[in-house]
C-alpha cells in the first residue's frame, strides 16, 4: 500500500504532466511533509525553475538539502555536481562531493559508482588507490555503466606500470655491488700487468749513469768565462801605416784583473776530486694490495646472498600478477 507521501507525488507528477504549476507545487509540497525524499526532490526543482512564477533559490536549497538526506538519488547527484565544480550556490568541496556520490552508489546507481572509480583513480578528493578504482569500474560495469570499460582498462595499464616500475627500483640496486666490485678489480689487474712489464732499476745502476752523465768540474775559473769588453775603433796612426788600439779601450785594457795561473798543488787536489752527481733513489717495486680483510669478505657474499633472495621474491609475487 503506498504512503501518504507516494501518493501526493503521483498526484504531483499527473499535475505537472498537464502543465498545472499549481496544483503540481501543492502535490509536491504535500509529498515532502508528508517524508517522501523524491517528493523534495521535485518541489526543490519547482522552486529553482519558477514554476508557480517566482524564482526562489533558498528554497530550492532546502528542499534539495532534505532530499538528499532523505535518500533521493537524484539530489545526491545535483548536490555532488554542485559540489565538485562549485556552482549553483554552493562552495567547492569534494569532500562534500565523494560523500553524496557514496551514498548514491551504495543504493545502486551506477554512475556515482563509475564516478567513485575515476576519483580513486586520479586522486581527486581522496589518495590515488587503484585497486578501489578497479573495484569500483567493475560494479559499475555490473550495473550497466559503459563509460566504466575504459576508465578499467586505464587503470588496470596504470596499476600494471606502477608494479613494473617498483620492481625495477628494487632490482636496479641489487647489481650495483657487483659492478663496482668487478670494476675495482678489473683497475688492479691493469696495474698488476703494468707493474710485472715495467723494467726494474737499481739505485746503483741509476747513480753509475747520473755520474757518467754529470761532466767533471774544474775549480779554475776559465778564461772564457771573463766578461768581454768590446773595443773602439782603432784610431790610423798619422806616422806608421799599422793600427793601433784606441785610447779608450787601452784604459780598459789595463782595468783588468790578471789570470793567475792555478798552483800545482791545487791543480793535483782538483784533479783527485770526484764530480758530482745528484740522483734520485725510488722504489721500483710494486706490491699488490693486501687482500680483503675476512669481514668484508663475510659483508660481500651476505649482501649477494641477500640480494638473491630478494629477487626470487621479487619474482615470485610479479608471476602472480602476470
Amino acid at each position: 500500500m503506498a504512503t501518504e507521501g507516494e501518493a501526493m507525488l503521483a498526484v504531483g507528477h499527473a499535475a505537472y504532466a498537464r502543465k498545472d504549476w499549481p496544483a503540481a507545487m501543492k502535490a509536491f509540497q504535500q509529498s515532502a511533509e508528508a517524508g517522501s525524499a523524491e517528493g523534495a526532490w521535485e518541489l526543490s526543482l519547482m522552486h529553482a525553475h519558477g514554476k508557480t512564477g517566482v524564482v526562489d533559490k533558498e528554497e530550492a536549497r532546502k528542499w534539495l538539502k532534505i532530499a538528499a538526506e532523505g535518500g533521493a538519488v537524484k539530489a545526491q547527484m545535483f548536490l555532488a555536481q554542485m559540489s565538485t565544480f562549485g556552482r549553483g550556490g554552493y562552495e567547492k568541496d569534494e569532500s562534500v562531493a565523494f560523500e553524496y556520490l557514496t551514498r548514491a552508489a551504495d543504493q545502486g546507481n551506477a554512475h556515482a559508482t563509475h564516478q567513485l572509480g575515476v576519483r580513486y583513480l586520479y586522486a581527486v578528493g581522496v589518495e590515488q588507490d587503484l585497486d578501489k578504482a578497479i573495484e569500483h569500474f567493475d560494479k559499475a560495469i555490473e550495473l550497466g555503466s559503459a563509460d566504466a570499460v575504459k576508465d578499467r582498462e586505464i587503470a588496470q595499464k596504470k596499476k600494471k606500470m606502477s608494479f613494473t616500475r617498483g620492481i625495477k627500483k628494487q632490482i636496479s640496486g641489487l647489481p650495483m655491488i657487483g659492478r663496482s666490485k668487478s670494476k675495482r678489480n678489473t683497475v688492479e689487474s691493469s696495474l698488476r700487468i703494468k707493474a710485472a712489464s715495467a723494467p726494474l732499476k737499481s739505485p746503483s745502476s741509476s747513480r753509475q749513469t747520473s755520474r757518467q752523465s754529470t761532466p767533471a768540474q774544474s775549480p779554475v775559473a776559465s778564461p772564457t768565462s771573463q766578461p768581454a769588453f768590446e773595443e773602439e775603433e782603432a784610431v790610423p796612426s798619422p806616422t806608421a801605416g799599422a793600427k793601433r788600439p784606441a785610447p779608450a779601450a787601452a784604459a780598459a785594457a789595463a782595468k783588468r784583473p790578471a789570470i793567475r795561473e792555478p798552483s800545482p798543488r791545487a791543480a793535483a787536489e782538483a784533479a783527485e776530486t770526484p764530480p758530482r752527481a745528484r740522483f734520485v733513489e725510488r722504489a721500483d717495486t710494486w706490491e699488490a694490495p693486501p687482500a680483503a680483510a675476512a669481514p668484508e669478505q663475510a659483508l660481500r657474499k651476505f649482501a649477494f646472498a641477500y640480494g638473491a633472495i630478494v629477487l626470487i621474491g621479487v619474482l615470485a609475487v610479479a608471476s602472480e600478477y602476470l
